[in-house]
């Protein structure tokens, strides 16, 4: 097992090394300047800025030093925010971080039990009903789905506000509307997982041997069903915590996303580096992590013998 996880570690490395190169130069591939939407500038006032972010350079010497400094947990400066691209990150990836949680959470807790309810009453109306809400929820896009919130529980019940972010209660509407897709996905993939391992011999045998149904579900057949679940959570789980553009967008939140977008408006080359390395690093090692899981929810999965 040491093994194993020491080599995903250094192919996580190479990984992560590849998307920043690509990132790299796929946006000093693109036309224009990060300093063409300024005010302005007079000649000497922009060669020092070009100067001072390197811009000056040759591509392949702004990349190797981009490494150098990356390397070192510099992740740069913001070219439009004057401030250190880390500091940002740090200052959003609170807001994101709760929201993303947050909508995993719900996501889990509604998505289990309604894919669970659907693969053990299939071909039923129970099953018709679960999966209709589930085909509704990967349906219905965000940027749909969270003004529906907002007219319903903020302006029609008056249980939230409709942006902005003052208290934890403010997180519940965009937790939810990032989380509704999620878990219709996760009850799909639960059913198929459940109708799947229910067919099983051991599950006969278990049931042969007069165990409860409830025992059967949840003792033997559970850990197997949620296996699809496990393998849906490395990118769902990053995907989440870095934030969704549109949710942040309507709900006015202060998140990673909204940075993204507008670093990528701006053309802030660093701005939007750091939070493509950031998402990377999740997406790989959470996804290392969904690995190491199959092992305690599946006997036969084992990594001992792995280089």
């Amino acid at each position: 097992m040491t093994r194993y996880i020491i080599s995903r570690l250094l192919q996580s490395v190479v990984v992560l090394l590849v998307i920043v190169t690509a990132s790299f130069f796929i946006m000093k591939a693109t036309p224009g300047s990060p300093l063409a939407k300024d005010r302005q500038l007079d000649e000497a006032t922009e060669q020092q800025l070009m100067e001072r972010y390197h811009l000056d350079k040759p591509a392949f010497t702004q990349y190797l030093i981009y490494l150098g400094n990356l390397a070192q947990g510099d992740l740069g400066e913001s070219i439009k925010l004057k401030s250190p691209v880390s500091q940002i990150i740090k200052e959003s990836a609170k807001y994101s971080l709760i929201i993303g949680t947050q909508a995993m959470l719900f996501a889990l807790l509604l998505g289990v039990p309604l894919g669970l309810i659907a693969g053990l009453k299939q071909n039923t109306p129970t099953d018709y009903a679960a999966m209709g809400t589930a085909l509704v929820g990967v349906s219905i896009p965000n940027f749909v789905l969270a003004p529906i919130f907002i007219l319903i529980f903020a302006a029609g019940l008056g249980w939230f506000d409709s942006g902005g972010w003052d208290s934890w209660k403010d997180s519940i509407l965009p937790s939810a509307s990032l989380g509704f897709y999620y878990a219709a996905y996760i009850a799909r993939l639960t059913r198929s997982g459940m109708l799947e391992v229910i067919r099983q011999d051991y599950i006969r045998t278990a049931r042969a041997k007069g165990l409860s149904e409830k025992t059967v579900v949840l003792r033997h057949a559970l850990r197997g069903a949620l296996l699809p679940v496990v393998s849906y959570l490395g990118p769902a789980f990053a995907a989440a915590l870095t934030g969704s553009v549109v949710i942040e967008k309507v709900y006015n939140v202060p998140g990673l996303g909204s940075h993204f977008v507008n670093g990528a408006f701006n053309r802030d080359y660093f701005l939007v580096l750091g939070v493509i390395v950031i998402y990377s690093a999740l997406l790989v090692f959470l996804n290392l992590a969904v690995d190491l899981m199959y092992t305690f929810l599946d006997p036969r999965v084992s990594y001992d013998s792995e280089s």
